[in-house]
């Protein structure tokens, strides 16, 4: 594992042959048309990306390149923090070093962040029941199919969490805001008893097709219900009374204040909301890192941490899982 500094006239040269082992990159940007040539760049070479560069971190004091840079949208194939111009990109590149590959693992379980590749496959050589295939099979068709996107999928680990979830709590009507390729909805939707729903909001119906066919071997198809088109707008037109007992927030990080805002008033006294990401990499403590999703991610942290009618635990499971509880009245 290494870091290094390359200019942006160097960058495509060095993603064409990138090297074999985990590498973090630093790029030094002055102006907005290098930020364009760098995201070319990036553009270019997701596959490769996703398989050697755990992180690239552009250095700039320009404005006009921190919006080219931050309005890329392939930040989850490789992870990109934008840092000012005096700052110190090493800590946050060594971070992106220890987590490792954000890209799926062989067994389909993404990185927990700040675990050794040894000790992942420990945890992971320990499941009971064992190993999903159902679950790997649609993480790999979604690595194929869906390679710019293929982090998105969470791991095993998480699934395993989200069911247990949704068997403890006794829920009968959950709400999955973000579905993709719909590995978090097979795991829920598990757990839930014969009679329940699932209801799983999602923007692109082109994913939903290996979402489907997962669930339909699972024999969950039955329990699940898509409705396409913003969250938002779904969510409000949900009953306002209490009307769900779970819900699974895995979407637009700007957008996670708002989802909690309307689920909220409609969740059962004593019903939970699970959000994904909320460790972010291990960016949210790391107050070099000032991208648009870090800095949503920390006001969503800190709202939840103030609240005292909620019940809010933080575990350091996969990229952050925080499990939100609403106080029984």
């Amino acid at each position: 594992m290494s870091s290094q500094t390359v200019t942006p006239s160097a960058l495509p040269g060095l993603l064409a042959e990138p090297p074999a082992g985990p590498i973090a990159l630093c790029v030094p940007i002055a102006t907005a048309a290098e930020a364009e040539a760098v995201v070319g760049a990036l553009r270019g070479h997701r596959r490769r990306l996703a398989r050697s560069c755990v992180g690239v971190a552009a250095v700039t004091a320009d404005d006009g390149a921190r919006a080219v840079l931050l309005d890329w949208a392939g930040r989850i194939t490789c992870p990109l923090t934008v840092l000012p111009a005096d700052a110190d990109a090493r800590g946050w590149l060594a971070g992106q070093l220890a987590v490792g590959l954000r890209g799926v693992r062989p067994r389909g379980g993404s990185r927990t962040v700040g675990l050794s590749p040894d000790l992942q496959d420990y945890i992971e050589a320990h499941f009971n029941p064992p190993a999903d295939p159902i679950g790997a099979a649609l993480v790999e068709a979604t690595r194929a199919r869906f390679p710019r996107g293929a982090g998105m999928c969470i791991g095993e680990d998480q699934g395993r969490v989200l069911k247990l979830l949704v068997e403890l709590s006794g829920a009968r009507h959950v709400v999955e805001v973000g579905t993709f390729t719909g590995t978090s909805s097979l795991w829920m939707a598990r757990g839930l008893p014969p009679k329940g729903r699932l209801t799983c909001f999602e923007l692109d119906p082109a994913p939903l097709e290996l979402a489907r066919t997962a669930w339909a071997e699972a024999g969950v198809a039955e329990r699940i219900t898509v409705e396409l088109g913003p969250a938002a707008e779904g969510l409000a037109r949900l009953p306002a009374a209490p009307c769900v007992d779970m819900a699974f927030v895995d979407a637009d990080k700007e957008g996670y204040q708002t989802y909690l805002d309307l689920l909220l008033p409609r969740l059962r006294p004593g019903g939970l909301i699970v959000v994904d990401n909320t460790l972010w990499g291990g960016s949210v403590a790391d107050a070099r890192v000032d991208d648009v999703d870090t800095r949503a991610l920390r006001r969503f942290n800190d709202r939840l941490a103030a609240d005292p009618t909620l019940d809010v635990l933080l575990l350091s499971v996969g990229d952050g899982l925080t499990i939100v509880r609403r106080r029984p009245a």
